[in-house]
C-alpha cells in the first residue's frame, strides 16, 4: 500500500465557499481515495488558514513549517507527500512577494526531504508533489474575506512557474491546481465541481508517479 500525505489548507480541508465543510466523499482527498482504490491510503492533513512558513497574527497554529515535522512523524512511513499551500500566503497582511512564497515552499520541501524518518520505517525520503494553488477570484474585493484583495489575486496568479521551478530544482513533481479548479462565491474556496476535477487530476498524476 502506498501512503500519501496531503498537507494543505482550507482547500484541502474542504471549506465550502458559503461556509461549512464538504463531506468526505465530496472533498478532493476523499474522491482521490475512491479513484486510487485500496492500494493507496490517502491521509488528509489540512487546516484552514495554514501558510507555508508565516505566523498568522490573528489565528494561532497556522504556520505550516512548524506543523509539518509533527505530521511527517505521525504518519510515517510515507511514499508521497503532497504540499498544497500558498493561498494564505498572499493575504494582504503578509508583506511578501511571490518569489518569497516560492522560497517558503522550498523550505517545506527541504524539511520533508531531510526529516529523520528512521531506517526501520523508511529507507528513503518520500516522493513530493508540489501543487500551486488555484487563483484568488477576480472580484475578491466584493467578497466576504477582506484579507484577500486584488493584489492577492495577482500574487496567486504568479505562483505556478515559481513553484514549478522549485519542484524541478529539488527533483519533485509538480501540478498546477488552477488548470483544473476555480473558486466559488467567496472567491477563495473551491466549488464542489473543483474538488471533483482536482481529484481526477491528482489521481492521474499519482498513478503516473508510481507507474514504474
Amino acid at each position: 500500500m502506498k501512503n500519501i500525505l496531503c498537507f494543505g489548507d482550507s482547500n484541502t480541508f474542504g471549506e465550502i465557499p458559503e461556509g461549512g465543510r464538504y463531506a468526505r466523499n465530496e472533498r478532493w482527498t476523499g474522491l482521490l481515495q475512491q479513484k486510487l482504490g485500496d492500494e493507496y491510503y490517502v491521509i488528509e492533513e489540512a487546516m484552514n488558514g495554514r501558510t507555508t512558513v508565516w505566523e498568522d497574527p490573528i489565528q494561532e497554529d497556522r504556520c505550516g513549517i512548524k506543523s509539518l515535522p509533527l505530521c511527517l512523524h505521525c504518519h510515517k512511513p510515507l511514499d508521497l507527500v503532497i504540499l498544497f499551500l500558498g493561498t494564505n500566503d498572499v493575504k494582504n497582511y503578509y508583506p511578501v512577494i511571490p518569489e518569497m512564497i516560492g522560497r517558503s515552499m522550498e523550505r517545506l520541501i527541504e524539511v520533508t526531504q531531510g526529516f529523520p524518518y528512521g531506517d526501520k520505517y523508511m529507507t528513503a525520503p518520500p516522493k513530493i508533489l508540489v501543487v500551486s494553488p488555484t487563483y484568488v477570484g477576480e472580484d475578491v474585493e466584493k467578497g466576504t474575506m477582506p484579507q484577500f484583495d486584488n493584489q492577492a489575486r495577482e500574487k496567486s496568479m504568479r505562483l505556478a512557474p515559481i513553484y514549478e521551478a522549485v519542484a524541478t530544482k529539488h527533483n519533485c513533481y509538480f501540478l498546477d491546481a488552477a488548470k483544473y479548479a476555480d473558486t466559488g462565491a467567496d472567491y477563495v474556496h473551491l466549488k464542489k465541481e473543483g474538488h471533483v476535477a482536482l481529484a481526477e487530476a491528482f489521481a492521474e498524476k499519482i498513478t503516473d508517479i508510481f507507474k514504474d
